[in-house]
């Protein structure tokens, strides 16, 4: 099987997989409650979207670590940690740029459907134990 994250070395790689990175990666990611914004998404008909985990993987970053939509723009688009945490395996634009508009579309999307609630409330529910792990 490929494995994407290869070219980082076992050393880094080990860094990753044993910090919050890795963590968030493998625990909380894959557990978000997407499907409240799927509705706003046709399956063939529009512009293709970024995966949804990641897209709402990258809002709770940049709400925890209080990042602006520029600094957030900047974290998804060269932070090997983001590109990791969020599971972006493609250096093309297509995966691994976001816009500014991007960003602030999904926050419109998560405040009109309340969504922020639910994620956050999942996220401080779970990370603690979470982070017990590591």
């Amino acid at each position: 099987m490929f494995d994407p994250w290869s070219h980082l070395g076992p050393n880094r790689r080990k860094l990753l997989v044993k910090s919050w990175v890795g963590v968030f990666q493998k625990e909380i990611l894959p557990n978000l409650p997407v499907e409240s914004l799927r509705s706003h998404y046709h399956a063939w008909n529009g512009r293709p979207t970024k995966e949804l985990h990641s897209m709402i993987g990258m809002m709770i970053l940049q709400q925890i670590h209080d990042l602006t939509d520029e600094e957030t723009i900047e974290q998804f688009c060269f932070n090997i940690q983001w590109y990791y945490v969020l599971n972006i395996t493609s250096p093309a634009d297509a995966a691994s740029y976001i816009s500014g508009k991007s960003i602030w579309l999904m926050h419109d999307k998560l405040s009109t459907e309340q969504a922020y609630n639910d994620f956050f409330l999942l996220l401080c529910n779970d990370w603690p134990n979470y982070l017990r792990s590591i």
